[in-house]
């Protein structure tokens, strides 16, 4: 059962590494997965990615080696409980940073991906390059600091 858990979550690590747009090689998708944990040979990423093509309609370009694979620019969002590093990333800071400059009742809806990204950030280990990002930089006002106004939600 851990073995098929463990699978579906690789699984899942790979379809967040993918992007639209920029390619990743065979390789760098192993990196990706590697720094989160996973020890898989390049061959596993390759049938992955092959069964992600078939499936989900991953893109390969083929056309020279390396391979890059891709999301296709017109493939819909996918959105699972789960955030990668950029989106624990952006979610926290933009919790620390412009939740007051927010409507209301979009802070709210946000909330979840804030308390997802700090939970996230507060349990990852120190080798995560991106864990102490937040604290190495700050956002300081250019003139005099003024308070964020309360705004009906209605």
């Amino acid at each position: 059962m851990s073995e098929i858990f463990s699978s579906f979550q690789r699984m899942l690590t790979t379809m967040n590494a993918l992007r639209r747009g920029s390619k990743l090689t065979t390789q760098q998708v192993r990196d990706r997965l590697s720094a989160q944990g996973y020890k898989v040979t390049v061959r596993t990423v390759q049938r992955d990615l092959e069964w992600l093509a078939q499936t989900y309609g991953v893109e390969c370009d083929d056309r020279s080696k390396p391979y890059g694979w891709r999301w296709p620019q017109d493939a819909p969002v996918v959105s699972l409980p789960g955030m990668g590093w950029p989106e624990v990333l952006s979610f926290n800071l933009l919790g620390q940073n412009l939740r007051g400059l927010l409507p209301g009742a979009v802070a709210q809806a946000l909330q979840p991906y804030f308390n997802e990204a700090d939970r996230k950030l507060g349990e990852s280990s120190d080798q995560i390059p991106l864990r102490d990002w937040p604290k190495r930089i700050r956002l300081l006002p250019s003139g005099q600091t003024l308070l964020t106004p309360r705004v009906s939600s209605a």
